[in-house]
């Protein structure tokens, strides 16, 4: 495994869910290696059962072939803008069986900037009262988190009296790198600047790591905090969704 991990490291931020599967030993998550003559690694499809998710890397020929198995009934994640306009328009640019989503890779990375002082609390919680608070904002704002995988995962939240009003959810993926996910704040008490608050802390009490995240295209409210914030753009990728 110890191959494959350096090979994706070469492109750690656009292989983060892969590392991640590999390392943590995520339950649903298989994967296909493609070797060249020399032996060594020339692409991976890797696969999440349950989600019905994949990530196609490496070779184009075998990533045409992966993608042309999976498309259509898998979620295809991170792939590179010009395979995905190259595969389009080989089908005359047609994607009924999927819609494109356009995504920022964002990172994040200490120089040695020392924030003021902590602006908000915040506690991380459990996964018994992750399950309650997933459940009531789904019920009540239609929004979806995922999986909280406690052996690899924080959950922060901030709470008003006893209701939750933001989140963000830590995720360690390999050596110094953490994944950002699932920062929301309840619509009621956006333009507030308490999501603001919230990310400044946490990028600040979590040291000396690097941060990554995913943000849309065309969130230009997110993509201009995290830049205000010290993040840069790493890449754009794309995703083709069921």
């Amino acid at each position: 495994m110890q191959k494959l991990l350096d090979y994706l490291r070469k492109n750690e931020y656009e292989n983060v869910y892969i590392i991640r599967g590999l390392i943590h030993g995520i339950k649903d998550f298989h994967y296909e290696i493609i070797r060249n003559e020399y032996n060594c690694i020339d692409g991976i499809v890797a696969i999440w059962e349950d989600e019905k998710g994949a990530a196609l890397r490496g070779n184009t020929l075998e990533c045409s072939k992966w993608f042309d198995r999976l498309y259509g009934e898998y979620n295809l994640y991170e792939l590179e803008e010009s395979f995905v306009q190259e595969k389009l328009k080989a089908s005359d640019g047609k994607a009924s069986k999927g819609s494109i989503a356009y995504n920022l890779i964002m990172v994040y990375k200490p120089q040695g900037r020392l924030f003021e002082a902590r602006y908000v609390d915040y506690i991380a919680i459990d996964k018994v009262e992750w399950y309650k608070i997933a459940k009531k904002f789904k019920e009540r704002y239609n929004k979806e988190f995922i999986e909280f995988e406690p052996d690899n995962m924080e959950w922060l939240c901030v709470y008003r009296e006893e209701e939750v009003i933001a989140t963000i959810c830590i995720e360690k993926v390999d050596r110094d790198l953490v994944m950002l996910s699932s920062f929301y704040v309840v619509p009621e008490l956006r333009q507030q600047g308490i999501g603001t608050r919230l990310l400044r802390d946490v990028l600040r009490d979590y040291g000396d790591r690097r941060f990554m995240l995913f943000v849309d295209h065309d969130n230009t409210k997110a993509r201009k905090l995290y830049e205000r914030l010290g993040f840069k753009l790493h890449k754009r990728v794309v995703n083709i969704e069921v």
